[in-house]
């Protein structure tokens, strides 16, 4: 017996690497736009095969798995020429490994190598968020919009429901039900899960929320069809124009470092609206609901609460009153 300081590496034949990457594609049973994300989340890793596999004679080893980790991590996007963000190289590997594991499970692979895949080092921003006053800010930049009356109503829908980005864009004027005093309820369509295979959902908006819709639809004559007419009149706002509105209003009101995007608003509902009664177990789910989430865990995600947040509510045992 003797001792290898540098024993081989044992690796995987990657010639046929990128086919199987299309078979898993083709195997997924998701929907077109889920999968669409999946083949965008992988293709950085099939770009970067395509390149460096001849280099390594087709030879794709736990190491190289590890320069790729490094690789996601010094990529620069070709438009704005800035880094991919955690999350997003997270998600990367969560689509390598993911790939790896359906190739075991089917045959394809000896063994699941997506346990060779490492995870991105680093951590995810610390973020915060919105408050109340912020939220106001962003109201009032809509208003130098071109078109104030329909942004800051998908503004106020956004904030007053916490409805996703696609939920929002699906919303029509026959789906909407408002009562006397301004408050109502929408049925929307967006993310299909397993427990929501059709994506529909009712939510609720208060008066606030429906006066904003009620300006907006009056100034407008808006009374039937997609809620968020185009700039022509003729078509209607689709999803990547909603968030470009978004984009360009929170640049207005410089809020860029605390609203990314459209989801943000999200997290901005359930953080502002889960400290409202953060000891109702009751207020808690009627968020989780209004959010459309399944378990109240789901929901824990968005409430971006910080230490000032625990601050001003923590009472000290020595602070209570004792008999």
């Amino acid at each position: 017996t003797e001792i290898i300081l540098d024993p081989p590496e044992d690796y995987l034949d990657g010639r046929h690497l990128i086919p199987l990457v299309d078979r898993w594609l083709a195997s997924l049973k998701v929907t077109p736009k889920t999968a669409v994300s999946y083949a965008g989340k992988i293709k950085y890793f099939t770009d970067w095969w395509a390149v460096e596999g001849p280099q390594r004679d087709w030879r794709l080893t736990q190491s190289a798995l590890g320069e790729f980790e490094k690789y996601l991590a010094g990529f620069e996007t070709g438009r704005f020429h800035m880094p991919l963000a955690y999350n997003t190289r997270k998600a990367v590997i969560r689509a390598l490994r993911m790939m790896f594991r359906w190739a075991c499970n089917t045959g394809r692979t000896s063994k699941n190598y997506g346990e060779w895949c490492p995870w991105p080092e680093g951590a995810p921003p610390a973020r915060r968020a919105a408050n109340s006053v912020q939220l106001a800010r962003l109201m009032v930049a809509a208003l130098e919009s071109r078109y104030p009356l329909r942004d800051q109503a998908i503004l106020a829908f956004f904030i007053g429901t916490g409805c996703r980005l696609g939920e929002v864009a699906s919303l029509t004027v026959e789906n909407v039900q408002m009562l006397a005093d301004g408050a109502g309820t929408a049925l929307v369509v967006g993310k299909r899960t397993k427990h929501n295979r059709t994506g529909e959902r009712s939510v609720a908006f208060d008066a606030v929320t429906g006066r904003y819709l009620s300006r907006y639809m009056d100034g407008e004559k808006i009374n039937k069809g997609y809620m968020w007419r185009s700039e022509d009149g003729k078509g209607y706002l689709t999803i990547p124009g909603i968030y470009q509105m978004v984009k360009r209003t929170v640049a207005r009101a410089e809020l860029g470092s605390v609203i990314k995007g459209c989801h943000d608003l999200r997290r901005a509902f359930a953080t502002i609206l889960g400290l409202m009664h953060p000891d109702s177990p009751g207020w808690a789910d009627l968020v989780r609901r209004q959010l459309g989430h399944k378990h109240y865990s789901q929901t824990a995600h968005y409430t971006l609460l910080d230490v000032d947040d625990i601050r001003e509510r923590m009472v000290s045992p020595l602070g209570e009153k004792t008999n």
